[in-house]
C-alpha cells in the first residue's frame, strides 16, 4: 500500500537545492550530495530504515520549520544521522530534525545507535535538533545516546539541542572545541553531558576546550549532569547552568588528570537518596564565581556536597543550602592544597561534617547559618595546625 506524501512547502525556510519527502529519499540525497548543497524535507513525518550518512563538505540539512520527526522502522537496528563517517568531512549544518529511535522496536543486540554522531569532522552544527527513545534502551556505555562526538571531532556546535527519554547519555563527548549553547535533557538514563565516550572498540576517549552555556539538566535517573570519569578533560568552561531534579550528580570532574574548570553562577538544585556523587567534584585549578546549590536528600543523608580533589581551587560568592532527611551530611572534602572559599551555608545545622581537610588549607568568609535558633555543633575532621581562618563565622539566623 502506497503511502501518502504531504508536502509542506509553506513551513521551509530559505532556498534550497533537493527537496526530499520520504526517509529513503533523505538517506539517497545525503549519500548523492554535492558541496555546498541545501537539502531541504518538505515532510513533517519520516521513516527510516538506514543511517543517514553525510561525508561531503558545506552540506546544509533542514526539517522544517517546527522539526521534521524521523522514526527509525521496526527492525531497522540503525541511529540517526552519521557525519564524517567514511572521509573527513567539515562546515556541515543539521537543523530542524527530532530524532525517534523506536527502541521497543528494535531488538536491542546492535549497540550505540545514537542519533547524531560525528566522527572525522570539523566545523559541524546541530540547530534545534532533538531525540528520544533510543537503542539500546537503558544500557550504559553501548546504549543509544542523542549526540556523540567521537576522537576525531573538532569544533561541533549544539544550539538550543535538547533529549527527552534518551537510551543513555544526552550527550557524550571526544575531541576538542566543542560549544553546547543552551542543551536541555528530560527524563534521561544515564549523564546529560558525558565528556568522555567509550568508543565501539571498547576503548575510552574524551573532550578539551568544552564551552557549555545556559544549560538546563534534569531527570537523568542514574547519572549525573556534566561530568567524565574515564578521561581528564581541561580547559572546561560552564557558564550558568541549570541543574534540577532527580539527578545523581552535578558538575564532576571524576578523574585526577582533569584541569582548568571554570563554572560560573552554577544553579544547582539536587534531590538525592544514599550513595548520590556531588553537587560540585572539582580538579586542579578549578574556578566557582557565584551561584546556589541546595541539596535535599531524602534518607541516609546525601553525601559530600563539594568534593576538592585538586589543588589551587578557588570558590567566591557561592551559596549552599542542605535540607536532609537524615544521615551524614558533609560540606566539603578538600583533598589539595591552596583552597579557598568565600560563601554562606544555609540550615547549617543538617551537616554532620563541615569540612575534611587533608592539607594546609586557607578558608575565607565561610558564613554557617542554622534553620532554628536550637545548639548545633560541627566536626572538622582536620589536623587545626593545618587549618587558617580568615573571618569564619557562625550564627543563628533570626
Amino acid at each position: 500500500m502506497n503511502q501518502t506524501v504531504v508536502l509542506h512547502t509553506d513551513e521551509l525556510r530559505g532556498d534550497w537545492d533537493t527537496l526530499v519527502s520520504t526517509g529513503s529519499g533523505l538517506v539517497n540525497a545525503l549519500v548523492n550530495a554535492s558541496q555546498g548543497e541545501i537539502i531541504q524535507c518538505a515532510s513533517k513525518s519520516i521513516t527510516i530504515s538506514n543511517w543517514l550518512d553525510l561525508d561531503v563538505d558545506d552540506v546544509v540539512v533542514r526539517g522544517v520549520d517546527g522539526q521534521t520527526t524521523i522514526t527509525v522502522a521496526d527492525g531497522a537496528n540503525v541511529g540517526g544521522f552519521r557525519i564524517g563517517s567514511n572521509s573527513a568531512t567539515t562546515g556541515v549544518t543539521v537543523k530542524d530534525f527530532h530524532f525517534d529511535g523506536n527502541y521497543d522496536g528494535q531488538d536491542q543486540t546492535v549497540k550505540r545507535l545514537h542519533a547524531y554522531i560525528t566522527e572525522d569532522c570539523d566545523d559541524i552544527e546541530f540547530v534545534r535538533c532533538s531525540a528520544t527513545r533510543t537503542s539500546p534502551y537503558q544500557e550504559h556505555n553501548s546504549g543509544g545516546s542523542g549526540f556523540a562526538a567521537r576522537s576525531l571531532s573538532t569544533n561541533i556546535r549544539y544550539v538550543d539541542c535538547s533529549t527527552d527519554d534518551i537510551g543513555d547519555r544526552a550527550w557524550q563527548l571526544a575531541g576538542s572545541g566543542h560549544e553546547l549553547i543552551r542543551p536541555k535533557t528530560r527524563d534521561g538514563y544515564d549523564r546529560s553531558v558525558s565528556l568522555d565516550i567509550q568508543l565501539p572498540d571498547g576503548s575510552w576517549d574524551g573532550a578539551d576546550d568544552v564551552t557549555i552555556t545556559d544549560a538546563d539538566l534534569g531527570g537523568m535517573a542514574d547519572g549525573s549532569a556534566i561530568k567524565t570519569v574515564q578521561y581528564g578533560a581541561s580547559n572546561i568552561r560552564i557558564v550558568d547552568p541549570h541543574i534540577h531534579g532527580g539527578i545523581k550528580g552535578g558538575i564532576e570532574a571524576h578523574n585526577s588528570n582533569c584541569s582548568d574548570w571554570t563554572i560560573i553562577a552554577p544553579e544547582i538544585d539536587k534531590q538525592t537518596a544514599t550513595g548520590a556523587d556531588s553537587a560540585l567534584y572539582l580538579c586542579e585549578d578549578a574556578i566557582v564565581i557565584g551561584g546556589d546549590i541546595k541539596q535535599t536528600s531524602t534518607s541516609g543523608g546525601g553525601g559530600i556536597v563539594i568534593d576538592v580533589q585538586g589543588p589551587n581551587v578557588e570558590i567566591s560568592d557561592l551559596d549552599v543550602n542542605i535540607e536532609s532527611g537524615g544521615g551524614t551530611n558533609q560540606l566539603t572534602r578538600v583533598e589539595g592544597n591552596h583552597f579557598s572559599w568565600r560563601g554562606e551555608i544555609l540550615n547549617a545545622d543538617h551537616i554532620t561534617v563541615a569540612l575534611t581537610l587533608q592539607h594546609r588549607i586557607a578558608c575565607h568568609r565561610i558564613r554557617l547559618i542554622p534553620s532554628t535558633w536550637r545548639l548545633y555543633s560541627f566536626q572538622f575532621a582536620c589536623n587545626p595546625m593545618n587549618f587558617v581562618s580568615h573571618g569564619f563565622c557562625s550564627r543563628a539566623k533570626p
